[in-house]
């Protein structure tokens, strides 16, 4: 039965709050549950049935521990010519086209997960779809199990991030191919489509109001599938915190040299909205992220898969890699996990008109902000390159998941069951102690039945960057 929700404010909130927190014991950490791997089924193609997995977030649903919001990402999809498709090479193949991602509640109970909710993405002219808004190079061609083109079409989504907007119960959706945030209402339709500048037409005939709000560089020059990942909300439900999966493949264009490879930066943007007004949302703020350096000159994981909101301009960011050279060729599996507390609040913004906005030339040094930030690069920057926020490790997640033998049966190295994109926090309330949950994105069991698995840690103290 779908849930009624109505705004709850003031000392009503608070009450709520309260006596949730009061009725709802905690569950003892560290503890496991999972989601077997044929237990909800969406569809048949290719010759076999999918089932219901590719959990992309994390959010509590309040502070037991017992009980989260997670998303499902755009369905099962697989790469045209090598995944086992007779599909051109360069192409993603949808077995199940008409699957809708899902807003989903889940619940833990006896080391199982519960499917509670199933919400499913929808706009006024239809469901979303998982399939391509954009055409190449910007999201792949999207084809069905017959190689047949499926077209782009605005109602398209790749959602990755969820959070509860608590004066209502809707939603923010993280949305990597455009890349956008929606606001979605409880019963699952989007209302409003947040993308960057020059992207507007891509978004619009589906329904929901479409606003311009990022920087054009972003989806000019955003990587591929790799657009917004991690949302963040604060408490009273005015401001929400994204950012992009990936630093930016942005390289000089014309006849100047492109200089070094962005995809080896460590720089990852960072953004701030003002959504007070759910209907006008409002980019106010931008911040350059660096990410940890490998042993080489690269990130030691180029992906950030989660934000988790710790206060105003305070929030966790997720690292996150996945390891090449798998000996299972199974590409769920994370090596490196960890978690850091990022200080927004210490470092300037950047100006919605700063040249790092822009195209490249004499007033950035002839390099993209990206490309300053690939190791090894930084000497002879222009004074107006901005500084990264200061971050500090607050938690090794996979060596936690380690310690607690939550590890990959066939790769015990590895954290988990599958590469975790989910992350939640519940902070210490009355009885209840701070939790740290995680939640891994089995890709709908692609390459082979990986579970869906949710794991409760108790929380290390938050460090102060």
């Amino acid at each position: 039965m779908r849930r009624t929700l109505r705004p709850l404010t003031g000392a009503l909130l608070v009450a709520a709050v309260v006596s949730s927190v009061a009725l709802a014991a905690a569950i003892t950490a560290p503890s496991k549950a999972e989601l077997a791997a044929d237990a909800v089924p969406i569809g048949s193609g290719l010759g076999r049935e999918w089932f219901l997995g590719g959990f992309s977030d994390l959010y509590p649903e309040g502070a037991s521990g017992k009980e989260y919001w997670t998303i499902t990402d755009r369905g099962p999809n697989l790469d045209g010519g090598v995944d086992g498709t007779p599909c051109d090479r360069g192409t993603k193949v949808y077995p199940v086209p008409t699957f809708s991602p899902e807003i989903v509640r889940i619940g833990l109970k006896d080391g199982t997960i519960k499917i509670k909710e199933r919400i499913p993405l929808s706009f006024a002219t239809g469901p979303a779809v998982g399939t391509s808004v954009r055409p190449v190079p910007k999201n792949e061609r999207s084809l069905d199990a017959s190689c047949q083109w499926l077209g782009t079409t605005p109602r398209g989504v790749d959602s990755e991030g969820v959070v509860v907007d608590p004066r209502d119960g809707s939603f923010w959706v993280a949305d990597e191919y455009l890349p956008s945030i929606l606001h979605v209402r409880a019963d699952g339709r989007v209302l409003t489509r947040i993308v960057p500048a020059g992207t507007e037409t891509s978004a619009q005939g589906a329904g929901a109001v479409v606003v311009g709000g990022f920087p054009e560089t972003i989806g000019v020059n955003f990587r591929p599938n790799r657009g917004f990942e991690g949302v963040a909300i604060s408490p009273d439900g005015r401001t929400l915190y994204t950012a992009l999966q990936s630093p930016m493949d942005y390289r000089p264009t014309g006849s100047a040299p492109p200089g070094p490879n962005p995809r080896n930066s460590l720089a990852l943007r960072v953004f701030r909205l003002d959504i007070t007004s759910p209907s006008v949302p409002q980019v106010t703020g931008q911040w350059v992220y660096s990410l940890d350096k490998g042993t080489g000159n690269a990130p030691l994981a180029d992906k950030v898969s989660a934000l988790v909101w710790l206060g105003r301009d305070l929030i966790a960011v997720e690292e996150r890699d996945d390891p090449a050279n798998d000996p299972n060729d199974n590409p769920q599996n994370t090596t490196n996990t960890r978690l850091y507390v990022a200080n927004l609040a210490a470092v300037p913004p950047i100006p919605p008109d700063s040249v790092w906005n822009g195209p490249t030339g004499p007033a950035t040094g002839g390099k993209s902000l990206e490309q300053w930030y690939v190791p090894g690069q930084g000497a002879g920057a222009p004074a107006s390159l901005p500084a990264p926020v200061p971050k500090c490790l607050w938690a090794d997640v996979a060596a936690l998941l380690r310690e607690a033998g939550f590890t990959d049966p066939n790769e015990p190295f590895r954290a988990g069951n599958g590469k975790i994109e989910g992350v939640a926090y519940t902070p210490r309330r009355g009885a209840n102690p701070a939790l740290l949950a995680v939640l891994n994105d089995n890709d709908f069991g692609l390459v082979v039945p990986i579970r869906e698995q949710l794991n409760v840690l108790a929380a290390p103290a938050a460090c102060r960057p």
